[in-house]
């Protein structure tokens, strides 16, 4: 167990005879102080004789007060001395937790404060995209509700209504739930309104008109008395009496 540690020779900010007799480390203590009074320090400086990478000959004296120098590269005399700092998170921990993992599930000091605020703002943002989904998924089960009614609507005014009008043609059979679906998906005009329907309605069962009667051709000899008639409507009385005037100067000269 560490009692008092003292340097031969410089280390970062610790120097020989840094740390006071009066201050046993004992079996425990707790080290507090300024931002760069030396605490990360020591604490890389335990790292390194523990691990026997220390640049520096230590001195170690134990609580029986007996003194083991540690050379440089050397290890400390308590092998089973762990110190956990920055400085052995960064060298040991990514393979500790598979390779380059590690940065994605460990984060320390100010990275994982802001991570956790950027947690705390992503689980409200989850939250709200999750009740968005679930109001949408809502809002869809009622839509599909309503045009499967409405299709249903349509079928039964077909069979009721146009049915009547052609037996074989408007069917439930002919107009199945997913044809009329499919039939008011693909259709992009408007829809007639009920006095446009009313009309349409009214029309069918007016029914068509009678058919106009083939007419049949004229008996022989017809269209050739026909085609005579044409020179005797062009006989008036006028010019009948022009006629015999003209060229007979008997009649021309009683007239005058």
């Amino acid at each position: 167990m560490l009692r008092r540690l003292d340097l031969k020779g410089s280390y970062r900010s610790l120097n020989k005879g840094f740390w006071p007799e009066s201050h046993p480390l004992g079996r425990r203590a707790v080290i507090y102080g300024h931002n760069g009074s030396g605490k990360s320090t020591l604490a890389d400086l335990l790292l390194e004789v523990a691990s026997g990478t220390t640049p520096v000959e230590v001195i170690w004296e134990d609580e029986d007060r007996q003194t083991h120098v540690v050379n440089p590269g050397a290890s400390g005399p308590t092998p089973s001395m762990a110190v956990f700092t920055k400085t052995w998170v960064q060298r040991n921990l990514s393979s500790f937790l598979d390779g380059h993992n590690a940065s994605a599930i460990v984060t320390l000091g100010q990275e994982a404060i802001e991570a956790k605020g950027d947690e705390a703002e992503l689980e409200v943002e989850i939250a709200g995209l999750t009740k968005a989904a679930q109001d949408a998924d809502k809002k869809m089960c009622e839509a599909e509700r309503k045009v499967e009614q409405l299709a249903r609507d349509v079928q039964d005014a077909i069979a009721s209504q146009l049915r009547e009008f052609d037996y074989q043609r408007f069917s439930k059979n002919r107009y199945s739930l997913p044809k009329v679906t499919d039939e008011l998906t693909k259709y992009k005009g408007e829809f007639p309104d009920e006095n446009q329907y009313a009309e349409s309605l009214k029309r069918l069962g007016e029914g068509a008109h009678d058919p106009v009667a083939t007419v049949r051709d004229a008996p022989d000899g017809v269209v050739k008395r026909l085609a005579e008639l044409a020179g005797l409507l062009e006989e008036t009385p006028t010019r009948v009496a022009l006629s015999e005037l003209d060229g007979n100067p008997e009649i021309q000269g009683a007239s005058d």
